[in-house]
């Protein structure tokens, strides 16, 4: 006898979403001074920032890891992109927003970008609907390990104008 059993996507993603949140977005960038003292770093408005588009980004974490890592990861970036989907606080408490990323087969999972904002901006991602273009900046971050294989982290997000 066979069982199969169908799972919508939205909640696979939720299951996802919900795994790396607990695991935690890793530690707040902190630089070390030549007294070797840790200052917080600079916001990320005040750094430059690598443009790249959600998809590219995302592409790039799929196909060589270890290359994105030492490119994005850290730094601020300007990400261009349609939104995937916003989840309020039902998602580790903190409300974000997912943008398209990539996909190498159309019936592939998508490797999708975690937007995480700004207390100050938090309140705007409602107004924001699916498939809808938007350009955010953050900083990019390495996923916890469940979910490094589906997603790109940003932290810090502020919408760009």
């Amino acid at each position: 006898m066979s069982l199969e059993i169908s799972i919508p996507m939205r909640h696979v993603i939720l299951a996802c979403l919900a795994t790396a949140t607990v695991v935690g977005c890793g530690p707040k960038s902190v630089s070390t001074t030549p007294t070797g003292r840790g200052t917080a770093a600079a916001p990320p408005a005040e750094r430059p920032s690598v443009a790249v588009s959600a998809e590219e980004l995302a592409e790039a974490f799929k196909t060589d890891r270890d290359a994105a890592k030492a490119r994005y990861v850290g730094k601020p970036v300007v990400v261009e992109g349609k939104v995937h989907d916003v989840y309020g606080k039902e998602v580790g408490g903190e409300p974000t927003l997912v943008l398209w990323g990539y996909r190498d087969q159309p019936t592939a999972v998508p490797m999708l970008v975690e937007c995480y904002f700004v207390k100050e901006q938090q309140d705007r991602l409602r107004q924001y609907k699916k498939d809808q273009r938007v350009q955010v900046r953050g900083v990019c971050t390495e996923a916890p390990a469940l979910a490094a294989g589906n997603f790109v982290h940003l932290k810090e997000c502020e919408f760009e104008p």
